[in-house]
């Protein structure tokens, strides 16, 4: 299922300002270790920008070139929930319009998530 293994220690990469912003945010809010959040993590032949394996959760921060590859990554994200994973997905836009609410919006769906364990 998973290619890439969490290791006691590693090495946690981003490939863009949205995903070293996330990051940030994400070892502030203590959730690298609470969730076991890895970088660049490649699952069911995808590189995903965040693996919550804790939780079998992926988060995608789309930037502009997203919007060409939409159908693309509707099949993306079918695939992976045909096999156990839930996508949540972030439009980096999006959220410059209205950081705090989508901030929130994270949060509540991860705590959901985290509920459900």
């Amino acid at each position: 299922m998973l290619e890439g293994r969490r290791k006691k220690e590693k090495s946690l990469n981003v490939q863009s300002g949205p995903e070293a912003f996330f990051l940030n945010l994400f070892q502030k809010m203590g959730w690298v270790e609470r969730f076991g959040i890895d970088t660049q993590v490649k699952i069911k032949g995808n590189v995903v920008d965040f693996y919550f394996s804790d939780l079998d959760m992926i988060l995608e921060i789309d930037s502009h070139h997203h919007k060409r590859r939409r159908e693309e990554d509707i099949r993306r994200d079918l695939e992976l929930v045909r096999n156990g994973y839930k996508v949540y997905r972030i439009d980096w836009e999006r959220f410059k319009k209205d950081p705090r609410g989508e901030v929130i919006r994270l949060a509540k769906y991860v705590s959901y998530l985290d509920r459900l364990r």
